[in-house]
């Protein structure tokens, strides 16, 4: 299993291709969360091939404490190609 990265959006978000796709997604997005509310974690979020968010919820589950788009798609399996 092997997630690509496609492009960095900003800072916080991170456009990967996925292969298998993760619940019928071949694109996500992992993303930072950035609230004071929160733990600091990363989500995956299903994207377009644009990177685009199309659903914000979060898919598979897939979170890791801290800010670390590797370690989220690493608990889903995948390994990351940058």
């Amino acid at each position: 299993m092997k997630a690509t990265l496609v492009k960095s959006l900003s800072w916080d978000k991170h456009h990967y291709r996925l292969d298998p796709p993760l619940v019928g997604h071949t694109n996500v997005v992992a993303s930072y969360s950035n609230s004071p509310l929160v733990e600091a974690e990363t989500l995956i979020f299903a994207a377009d091939e644009s990177g685009e968010i199309i659903d914000w919820l979060e898919i598979g589950g897939a979170r890791c404490n801290g800010h670390d788009a590797v370690a989220a798609l690493l608990e889903e399996g995948y390994e990351v190609v940058e």
